[in-house]
Protein backbone atom coordinates (compact mmCIF):
# COMPACT_ATOMS: atom_id res chain seq x y z
CA UNK A 1 0.00 0.00 0.00
CA UNK A 2 1.74 3.41 -1.19
CA UNK A 3 0.04 5.29 2.33
CA UNK A 4 1.72 2.70 3.81
CA UNK A 5 4.70 2.88 2.96
CA UNK A 6 4.48 6.78 2.98
CA UNK A 7 3.77 7.16 6.55
CA UNK A 8 6.86 5.15 6.80
CA UNK A 9 8.99 7.66 4.54
CA UNK A 10 7.46 10.04 7.79
CA UNK A 11 8.82 8.06 10.45
CA UNK A 12 5.71 6.69 11.65
CA UNK A 13 6.25 3.09 12.91
CA UNK A 14 4.11 0.85 12.10
CA UNK A 15 3.07 -1.45 15.18
CA UNK A 16 -0.30 -4.03 15.79
CA UNK A 17 -2.57 -1.70 18.00
CA UNK A 18 -1.83 2.15 17.65
CA UNK A 19 -1.36 3.44 21.13
CA UNK A 20 1.36 6.52 20.62
CA UNK A 21 1.57 9.70 18.45
CA UNK A 22 4.21 8.54 15.61
CA UNK A 23 2.63 4.79 15.13
CA UNK A 24 0.17 3.74 12.14
CA UNK A 25 -1.73 0.05 12.36
CA UNK A 26 -3.35 -1.61 8.68
CA UNK A 27 -6.39 -3.85 8.85
CA UNK A 28 -7.78 -4.85 5.85
CA UNK A 29 -9.14 -1.49 4.43
CA UNK A 30 -8.94 0.22 7.42
CA UNK A 31 -5.56 2.42 8.39
CA UNK A 32 -4.78 3.76 12.04
CA UNK A 33 -2.85 6.31 12.09
CA UNK A 34 -2.08 9.00 15.62
CA UNK A 35 -0.20 12.05 14.23
CA UNK A 36 1.99 13.86 16.34
CA UNK A 37 -0.07 17.08 15.70
CA UNK A 38 -3.11 15.14 17.08
CA UNK A 39 -4.75 15.18 20.23
CA UNK A 40 -6.26 11.63 19.32
CA UNK A 41 -5.76 9.29 16.21
CA UNK A 42 -7.61 8.98 13.66
CA UNK A 43 -9.24 5.48 11.63
CA UNK A 44 -9.34 5.81 7.71
CA UNK A 45 -11.64 3.68 6.08
CA UNK A 46 -11.20 2.60 2.49
CA UNK A 47 -13.35 1.25 -0.01
CA UNK A 48 -10.75 0.22 -2.46
CA UNK A 49 -8.64 3.46 -2.76
CA UNK A 50 -11.45 5.30 -2.22
CA UNK A 51 -11.63 6.89 1.55
CA UNK A 52 -15.13 6.14 2.80
CA UNK A 53 -15.09 7.74 6.46
CA UNK A 54 -12.09 9.43 8.73
CA UNK A 55 -12.99 9.19 12.38
CA UNK A 56 -11.32 10.02 15.66
CA UNK A 57 -10.98 7.08 17.78
CA UNK A 58 -9.71 6.06 21.64
CA UNK A 59 -6.56 4.62 22.56
CA UNK A 60 -8.24 3.29 25.56
CA UNK A 61 -10.64 0.81 24.14
CA UNK A 62 -10.10 1.49 20.43
CA UNK A 63 -13.52 2.14 19.48
CA UNK A 64 -14.55 5.05 17.25
CA UNK A 65 -16.20 8.02 17.90
CA UNK A 66 -18.89 9.73 16.59
CA UNK A 67 -16.77 12.91 15.14
CA UNK A 68 -16.38 12.71 11.47
CA UNK A 69 -13.88 14.43 9.99
CA UNK A 70 -12.99 15.63 6.15
CA UNK A 71 -9.58 15.48 5.91
CA UNK A 72 -6.15 14.60 8.23
CA UNK A 73 -2.73 15.60 7.95
CA UNK A 74 -0.29 13.18 9.05
CA UNK A 75 2.78 15.24 9.85
CA UNK A 76 5.95 14.05 9.38
CA UNK A 77 7.22 12.23 13.19
CA UNK A 78 10.67 13.37 12.75
CA UNK A 79 13.21 16.51 11.73
CA UNK A 80 15.29 13.63 9.89
CA UNK A 81 12.44 11.89 6.86
CA UNK A 82 14.00 8.32 6.05
CA UNK A 83 14.18 8.72 2.19
CA UNK A 84 15.71 6.21 0.23
CA UNK A 85 18.77 8.48 -0.28
CA UNK A 86 18.88 8.88 3.62
CA UNK A 87 19.05 5.25 4.00
CA UNK A 88 21.39 4.27 1.39
CA UNK A 89 24.02 7.11 2.89
CA UNK A 90 23.33 5.28 6.55
CA UNK A 91 24.47 1.83 5.21
CA UNK A 92 27.42 3.99 3.88
CA UNK A 93 28.27 5.53 6.74
CA UNK A 94 27.96 2.04 9.23
CA UNK A 95 30.77 0.44 7.44
CA UNK A 96 33.06 3.58 7.52
CA UNK A 97 31.98 4.16 10.92
CA UNK A 98 31.41 0.66 13.37
CA UNK A 99 31.20 2.59 16.39
CA UNK A 100 28.08 3.43 15.09
CA UNK A 101 26.60 0.72 13.23
CA UNK A 102 23.86 0.48 15.60
CA UNK A 103 22.16 3.39 15.07
CA UNK A 104 23.24 3.64 11.38
CA UNK A 105 22.07 0.12 10.78
CA UNK A 106 18.97 0.62 11.91
CA UNK A 107 18.45 4.12 10.48
CA UNK A 108 19.56 2.09 7.30
CA UNK A 109 16.44 -0.23 7.39
CA UNK A 110 13.43 2.69 7.75
CA UNK A 111 13.92 2.82 11.82
CA UNK A 112 13.27 5.67 13.55
CA UNK A 113 16.25 5.82 16.62
CA UNK A 114 16.15 8.64 19.22
CA UNK A 115 19.27 11.00 18.22
CA UNK A 116 19.03 10.24 14.69
CA UNK A 117 19.15 13.95 14.26
CA UNK A 118 22.46 14.74 15.23
CA UNK A 119 23.66 12.66 12.39
CA UNK A 120 21.80 14.68 9.67
CA UNK A 121 24.35 16.99 8.64
CA UNK A 122 26.16 13.38 7.51
CA UNK A 123 23.02 12.00 5.97
CA UNK A 124 21.54 14.69 3.65
CA UNK A 125 22.74 16.98 1.04
CA UNK A 126 22.80 20.68 3.12
CA UNK A 127 21.12 21.56 6.14
CA UNK A 128 18.40 24.59 6.29
CA UNK A 129 17.02 27.20 8.95
CA UNK A 130 13.39 27.21 9.44
CA UNK A 131 13.54 31.05 9.10
CA UNK A 132 14.80 30.19 5.22
CA UNK A 133 11.34 28.41 4.73
CA UNK A 134 9.18 30.94 5.88
CA UNK A 135 6.80 32.93 3.78
CA UNK A 136 8.51 36.79 2.91
CA UNK A 137 5.67 38.43 4.83
CA UNK A 138 6.29 36.13 7.96
CA UNK A 139 6.53 37.75 11.75
CA UNK A 140 8.86 35.84 13.66
CA UNK A 141 7.93 36.09 17.11
CA UNK A 142 10.21 34.67 20.25
CA UNK A 143 8.23 34.07 23.81
CA UNK A 144 10.55 34.47 26.50
CA UNK A 145 14.01 35.21 24.70
CA UNK A 146 16.17 35.05 27.65
CA UNK A 147 15.31 31.23 27.98
CA UNK A 148 15.50 30.65 24.10
CA UNK A 149 18.92 32.25 24.05
CA UNK A 150 20.04 30.56 27.09
CA UNK A 151 19.21 27.00 25.92
CA UNK A 152 20.46 27.72 22.23
CA UNK A 153 24.09 28.47 23.45
CA UNK A 154 23.55 25.35 25.40
CA UNK A 155 23.35 23.17 22.70
CA UNK A 156 25.68 24.55 20.65
CA UNK A 157 28.14 23.81 23.46
CA UNK A 158 27.44 20.56 23.82
CA UNK A 159 27.61 19.85 19.72
CA UNK A 160 30.98 21.56 20.42
CA UNK A 161 32.41 19.81 22.95
CA UNK A 162 31.15 16.21 21.85
CA UNK A 163 33.06 16.98 18.63
CA UNK A 164 36.20 17.82 20.14
CA UNK A 165 36.25 15.09 22.44
CA UNK A 166 35.66 12.98 19.60
CA UNK A 167 38.69 14.51 17.38
CA UNK A 168 40.86 14.17 21.02
CA UNK A 169 39.95 10.21 21.01
CA UNK A 170 41.27 10.18 17.07
CA UNK A 171 44.60 11.94 17.94
CA UNK A 172 44.39 9.35 20.88
CA UNK A 173 44.32 6.23 17.85
CA UNK A 174 40.91 6.16 17.68
CA UNK A 175 38.81 6.82 14.55
CA UNK A 176 38.52 10.57 12.83
CA UNK A 177 34.80 11.52 13.63
CA UNK A 178 32.04 12.00 10.98
CA UNK A 179 32.34 15.85 10.30
CA UNK A 180 29.14 17.47 11.59
CA UNK A 181 30.64 20.89 10.62
CA UNK A 182 26.97 21.88 9.37
CA UNK A 183 25.24 21.61 12.90
CA UNK A 184 21.23 22.03 13.29
CA UNK A 185 22.17 24.04 15.89
CA UNK A 186 23.14 27.45 15.57
CA UNK A 187 23.29 30.28 18.31
CA UNK A 188 19.98 32.64 18.07
CA UNK A 189 21.91 35.92 17.14
CA UNK A 190 22.92 34.09 13.94
CA UNK A 191 19.02 32.60 13.13
CA UNK A 192 17.75 36.92 14.26
CA UNK A 193 20.30 37.64 11.31
CA UNK A 194 19.37 35.36 8.73
CA UNK A 195 15.79 36.41 9.76
CA UNK A 196 16.10 40.12 9.22
CA UNK A 197 18.50 39.28 6.31
CA UNK A 198 15.33 38.21 4.61
CA UNK A 199 13.33 41.12 5.38
CA UNK A 200 11.56 39.24 8.09
CA UNK A 201 10.06 41.13 10.98
CA UNK A 202 11.50 39.63 14.61
CA UNK A 203 9.59 40.22 17.56
CA UNK A 204 10.14 38.99 21.55
CA UNK A 205 7.47 38.77 23.83
CA UNK A 206 9.38 38.94 27.10
CA UNK A 207 8.06 38.75 30.66
CA UNK A 208 11.36 41.44 31.42
CA UNK A 209 10.97 45.24 30.79
CA UNK A 210 13.88 46.68 28.36
CA UNK A 211 15.39 50.00 27.55
CA UNK A 212 15.70 51.77 24.41
CA UNK A 213 17.17 49.81 21.83
CA UNK A 214 20.97 50.64 21.36
CA UNK A 215 22.27 49.56 17.47
CA UNK A 216 25.86 49.50 18.72
CA UNK A 217 25.07 46.98 21.47
CA UNK A 218 25.67 43.55 21.28
CA UNK A 219 22.42 41.29 21.27
CA UNK A 220 22.69 40.36 25.30
CA UNK A 221 23.22 44.00 26.02
CA UNK A 222 19.88 44.47 24.60
CA UNK A 223 18.32 42.75 27.02
CA UNK A 224 18.82 43.48 30.54
CA UNK A 225 16.43 41.59 33.01
CA UNK A 226 14.41 44.41 34.81
CA UNK A 227 11.77 43.43 36.53
CA UNK A 228 9.22 45.85 37.98
CA UNK A 229 8.21 46.46 41.66
CA UNK A 230 4.84 45.90 41.31
CA UNK A 231 4.95 42.70 38.98
CA UNK A 232 6.04 41.36 35.95
CA UNK A 233 5.92 43.75 32.45
CA UNK A 234 5.13 41.70 29.37
CA UNK A 235 7.68 43.52 26.65
CA UNK A 236 6.73 43.42 22.95
CA UNK A 237 9.98 44.34 21.24
CA UNK A 238 10.75 44.93 17.12
CA UNK A 239 14.28 43.94 17.65
CA UNK A 240 14.90 44.94 14.10
CA UNK A 241 17.65 47.10 13.90
CA UNK A 242 19.74 48.84 11.11
CA UNK A 243 19.97 51.41 8.57
CA UNK A 244 16.40 52.12 7.41
CA UNK A 245 14.80 49.77 9.47
CA UNK A 246 12.25 50.29 12.17
CA UNK A 247 12.58 49.00 16.25
CA UNK A 248 9.52 49.49 18.48
CA UNK A 249 9.34 48.62 22.17
CA UNK A 250 5.33 48.18 23.23
CA UNK A 251 5.07 47.60 26.83
CA UNK A 252 1.62 45.90 28.10
CA UNK A 253 0.72 44.72 31.61
CA UNK A 254 -0.47 41.31 32.93
CA UNK A 255 -4.13 41.55 33.01
CA UNK A 256 -6.80 41.34 35.73
CA UNK A 257 -8.32 37.83 37.40
CA UNK A 258 -11.73 38.39 37.94
CA UNK A 259 -12.58 34.97 39.77
CA UNK A 260 -16.06 34.14 38.45
CA UNK A 261 -16.89 37.83 39.58
CA UNK A 262 -18.74 38.34 36.14
CA UNK A 263 -20.11 41.87 36.66
CA UNK A 264 -16.85 42.94 37.44
CA UNK A 265 -15.50 41.55 34.25
CA UNK A 266 -18.28 42.75 32.08
CA UNK A 267 -17.66 46.23 33.42
CA UNK A 268 -14.30 46.10 32.87
CA UNK A 269 -14.79 45.24 29.24
CA UNK A 270 -17.49 47.66 28.47
CA UNK A 271 -15.60 50.59 29.79
CA UNK A 272 -12.76 49.30 27.24
CA UNK A 273 -15.50 49.33 24.51
CA UNK A 274 -16.49 52.63 25.33
CA UNK A 275 -13.39 54.16 25.33
CA UNK A 276 -12.78 52.96 21.84
CA UNK A 277 -9.85 50.35 22.79
CA UNK A 278 -9.38 47.49 21.11
CA UNK A 279 -10.83 44.41 22.36
CA UNK A 280 -10.07 40.90 22.55
CA UNK A 281 -12.01 38.44 24.77
CA UNK A 282 -10.11 34.56 23.93
CA UNK A 283 -11.48 31.28 25.02
CA UNK A 284 -10.26 27.54 24.18
CA UNK A 285 -13.24 26.12 22.59
CA UNK A 286 -16.19 26.67 21.03
CA UNK A 287 -18.18 26.28 23.66
CA UNK A 288 -17.25 28.44 25.83
CA UNK A 289 -16.69 31.20 23.13
CA UNK A 290 -20.14 31.03 22.48
CA UNK A 291 -21.59 31.33 25.95
CA UNK A 292 -19.06 34.50 26.54
CA UNK A 293 -20.96 36.11 23.65
CA UNK A 294 -24.13 35.15 25.04
CA UNK A 295 -23.09 36.84 28.80
CA UNK A 296 -21.44 39.66 27.07
CA UNK A 297 -24.80 39.96 24.68
CA UNK A 298 -27.10 39.86 27.36
CA UNK A 299 -24.92 43.20 28.93
CA UNK A 300 -26.01 44.89 26.52
CA UNK A 301 -21.88 45.10 24.63
CA UNK A 302 -21.32 45.60 20.85
CA UNK A 303 -19.80 42.11 20.19
CA UNK A 304 -18.08 40.14 16.99
CA UNK A 305 -17.70 36.84 16.95
CA UNK A 306 -14.92 34.94 14.91
CA UNK A 307 -13.44 31.83 14.61
CA UNK A 308 -9.84 33.12 14.40
CA UNK A 309 -8.67 36.23 14.34
CA UNK A 310 -7.03 36.91 10.90
CA UNK A 311 -6.82 40.69 11.28
CA UNK A 312 -6.31 43.68 13.83
CA UNK A 313 -9.62 43.90 15.72
CA UNK A 314 -11.80 47.26 15.60
CA UNK A 315 -12.26 49.59 18.19
CA UNK A 316 -15.64 49.91 19.31
CA UNK A 317 -17.01 46.42 20.20
CA UNK A 318 -15.55 43.66 21.66
CA UNK A 319 -14.14 40.42 19.67
CA UNK A 320 -15.04 37.09 20.93
CA UNK A 321 -12.47 34.35 19.33
CA UNK A 322 -10.98 30.92 19.51
CA UNK A 323 -7.30 30.22 20.40
CA UNK A 324 -4.69 29.06 23.12
CA UNK A 325 -3.63 31.79 25.44
CA UNK A 326 -3.21 31.20 29.52
CA UNK A 327 -3.47 34.58 30.57
CA UNK A 328 -4.55 38.23 29.08
CA UNK A 329 -2.82 41.77 29.14
CA UNK A 330 -3.31 45.21 28.53
CA UNK A 331 -1.14 46.95 26.38
CA UNK A 332 -1.90 50.84 26.94
CA UNK A 333 0.38 52.62 24.04
CA UNK A 334 -1.58 51.12 21.33
CA UNK A 335 -5.08 51.05 23.45
CA UNK A 336 -5.10 47.18 22.94
CA UNK A 337 -6.86 44.72 26.12
CA UNK A 338 -6.83 40.82 25.86
CA UNK A 339 -9.01 38.64 28.03
CA UNK A 340 -9.44 35.19 28.54
CA UNK A 341 -12.00 33.06 29.42
CA UNK A 342 -9.63 31.79 32.40
CA UNK A 343 -8.89 35.47 33.45
CA UNK A 344 -12.78 35.69 33.46
CA UNK A 345 -13.56 32.43 35.43
CA UNK A 346 -10.14 32.05 37.58
CA UNK A 347 -10.12 28.50 36.34
CA UNK A 348 -6.31 27.83 34.55
CA UNK A 349 -7.51 25.77 31.16
CA UNK A 350 -5.84 22.78 30.51
CA UNK A 351 -3.23 23.05 27.72
CA UNK A 352 -3.27 20.61 25.14
CA UNK A 353 0.00 19.43 24.76
CA UNK A 354 0.35 18.21 28.26
CA UNK A 355 -3.05 16.03 28.05
CA UNK A 356 -1.97 12.19 28.47
CA UNK A 357 -3.33 9.75 26.18
CA UNK A 358 -4.73 6.82 28.28
CA UNK A 359 -2.42 3.94 27.57
CA UNK A 360 -3.71 1.17 27.22
CA UNK A 361 -1.18 -1.89 28.37
CA UNK A 362 0.93 -1.30 30.91
CA UNK A 363 3.32 -4.57 32.28
CA UNK A 364 4.88 -5.01 29.06
CA UNK A 365 7.75 -7.43 28.71
CA UNK A 366 11.43 -6.93 28.76
CA UNK A 367 12.80 -8.93 26.28
CA UNK A 368 16.19 -8.86 28.03
CA UNK A 369 15.31 -10.34 30.92
CA UNK A 370 14.20 -13.37 29.05
CA UNK A 371 15.68 -16.69 28.53
CA UNK A 372 14.95 -19.24 26.20
CA UNK A 373 11.77 -21.78 27.33
CA UNK A 374 10.50 -19.09 30.03
CA UNK A 375 6.32 -18.89 30.07
CA UNK A 376 5.28 -15.92 29.06
CA UNK A 377 1.98 -14.61 28.72
CA UNK A 378 -0.31 -13.11 25.87
CA UNK A 379 -3.27 -11.39 26.22
CA UNK A 380 -5.26 -12.80 23.36
CA UNK A 381 -3.10 -16.82 22.73
CA UNK A 382 -2.34 -17.02 26.55
CA UNK A 383 0.81 -18.91 28.15
CA UNK A 384 3.42 -19.86 25.72
CA UNK A 385 7.18 -20.50 25.69
CA UNK A 386 9.90 -17.66 24.89
CA UNK A 387 12.41 -18.69 21.92
CA UNK A 388 13.87 -15.54 20.70
CA UNK A 389 14.25 -12.00 19.10
CA UNK A 390 14.49 -11.77 15.80
CA UNK A 391 13.97 -9.08 13.41
CA UNK A 392 11.33 -8.78 10.25
CA UNK A 393 10.87 -6.75 7.27
CA UNK A 394 7.04 -5.37 6.96
CA UNK A 395 6.20 -2.56 4.60
CA UNK A 396 9.26 -0.99 4.15
CA UNK A 397 10.00 -0.95 7.85
CA UNK A 398 12.59 -3.48 9.99
CA UNK A 399 11.57 -3.70 13.58
CA UNK A 400 12.05 -6.32 16.43
CA UNK A 401 9.73 -9.35 17.11
CA UNK A 402 9.42 -11.38 19.95
CA UNK A 403 8.88 -15.07 19.20
CA UNK A 404 6.42 -16.93 21.58
CA UNK A 405 6.28 -20.93 21.17
CA UNK A 406 3.12 -22.79 21.29
CA UNK A 407 1.74 -26.48 21.03
CA UNK A 408 1.40 -27.16 17.80
CA UNK A 409 -2.08 -27.72 15.84
CA UNK A 410 -1.67 -30.72 14.72
CA UNK A 411 0.19 -33.65 16.25
CA UNK A 412 3.57 -34.64 15.22
CA UNK A 413 3.96 -31.31 13.87
CA UNK A 414 6.37 -28.40 15.28
CA UNK A 415 5.44 -25.81 17.56
CA UNK A 416 3.16 -22.75 16.18
CA UNK A 417 4.76 -19.36 16.14
CA UNK A 418 3.39 -16.34 17.15
CA UNK A 419 5.83 -12.84 16.35
CA UNK A 420 4.95 -9.76 18.67
CA UNK A 421 6.24 -6.62 17.74
CA UNK A 422 8.83 -5.46 20.76
CA UNK A 423 6.64 -3.00 23.25
CA UNK A 424 3.64 -4.89 22.82
CA UNK A 425 2.54 -7.67 25.47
Amino acid sequence: MNLASALVGAAYTRVDLVERRGEFAVRGGIVDVFPPTEEHPVRIDFFGDTVEEIRYFSVADQRSSDFAVDEITASPCRELLLTDEVRARAAALAEQHPELIEMLDKIAQGHPVDGMEALSPALVDGMELLIDLLPADTHVLVCDPELVRGRAIELVKTSEEFLHASWAAAAGGGKAPIDLGASAYQPLAEVRSAALGRGLAWWTLSPFSAGPVDDSATDADRFSPIRTEEGEIIDLSNRVTGPGVESRTVAGQVGETYRGDTEAAVNEITKRVRDSWRVVVMAEGRGTADRIVEVLGEHAVPIQSLPALAAAPPTGLATVVTGQLSHGFVADEIRLAVFTAADLSGQRATDRASRKMPARRKNQINPLELSFGDAVVHGQHGVGRYVEMTQRTVAGATREYLVIEYAPSRRGQPGDLLYVPDGLS
